[in-house]
């Protein structure tokens, strides 16, 4: 038998996914072929390339050491055929990107119209996901990339460009309008009710680290599941809470909710796109990535 590069290719998906199932999925075959395909490499490489159980497959030291040149190759051939495709690749395709609620209003919403001006044959997939949810989706194939707020990743195989920062601001309904008077501390803040998003939030994270310096704890009184869920809780008068200085605009001048100033100033916080080093991204993705950078930049 001679290993061709479908053998590779198929490797390659298996090992990427840790799954049988997974890596036939992706590659549109029967898990059936794909288990033969890697049956047969294993047999004329006269080597145990995973092990296998109810939970995936796992690579074996020397499945480890294949892994590590395939991919490498599988990724240099992905490139070269991107850079050979011609404009022809745009007039069709999917673009599946997952975001977060204050990156999709921040970031994305304000581009669709030029990018489907620019481009109006590719379709876009938004899928919308708090951050950690996002890095997952990444991770697994789901999309092909992500558009989300700070912090920023500290995973080495994930390459990240930063678009835009932008400022949170402490709001309150209108009852709270006795706070305007003079500016609080982040300890006078947790005196009263504090709206926040859950702890498995890139927001929660952020405002948990800022909270910490100052020696207080952020313990959000009542927790939303989206960003934007926040200010009609807010305006309800439940509590305080933090959101991106453009969410509140229009209550702020209506007089509906007030700005509470801090003595303590809030870092920025970034929107980033985030992408997979070990995936290249296909040419329609590539265009709405440059599309993004264009319309952040100026």
């Amino acid at each position: 038998m001679e290993i061709t590069y479908d053998y590779y290719r198929i490797f390659y998906y298996v090992a990427r996914y840790k799954s049988i199932t997974g890596a036939a999925e992706k590659l549109g075959a029967s898990q059936p072929n794909v288990t033969k395909f890697i049956s047969n490499l294993e047999s004329q490489l006269g080597l145990k390339l995973f092990v296998r159980s109810n939970r995936g497959v796992k690579l074996t030291k020397e499945g480890e050491i294949l892994y590590q040149r395939v991919s490498i190759a599988f990724n240099q051939i992905r490139e070269a055929e991107i850079e050979l495709a011609n404009e022809k690749n745009l007039e069709s395709g999917t673009i599946t990107v997952g975001i977060s609620e204050i990156a999709l209003h921040e970031v994305l919403v304000p581009v669709i119209e030029r990018f489907h001006e620019k481009h109006p044959n590719l379709k876009l997939n938004i899928l919308n996901y708090s951050t950690p949810q996002a890095l997952k989706a990444l991770k697994t194939g789901v999309v092909d990339f992500i558009v989300v707020s700070s912090p920023p990743v500290t995973d080495t195989t994930l390459a990240e460009t930063k678009l835009k920062t932008f400022n949170e601001i402490l709001i309150g309904s209108n009852k709270f309008a006795n706070l305007i008077s003079h500016p609080k501390s982040i300890e006078e803040i947790c005196q009263y009710n504090i709206i926040g998003l859950a702890k498995e939030t890139s927001s929660f994270t952020y405002y948990n680290q800022i909270f910490s310096s100052f020696g207080q704890v952020f313990q959000p009184s009542t927790e939303a599941a989206t960003a934007d869920q926040l200010l009609p809780l807010i305006k309800c008068g439940l509590g305080l809470g933090f959101v991106p200085e453009s969410f509140a605009k229009a209550d702020l001048d209506s007089g509906e909710v007030v700005k509470i100033s801090l003595k303590e100033k809030l870092p920025p916080r970034n929107i980033s796109l985030i992408e997979d080093k070990n995936s290249p991204l296909t040419i329609p993705a590539n265009a709405l990535k440059q599309v993004l950078i264009e319309y952040t930049k100026n």
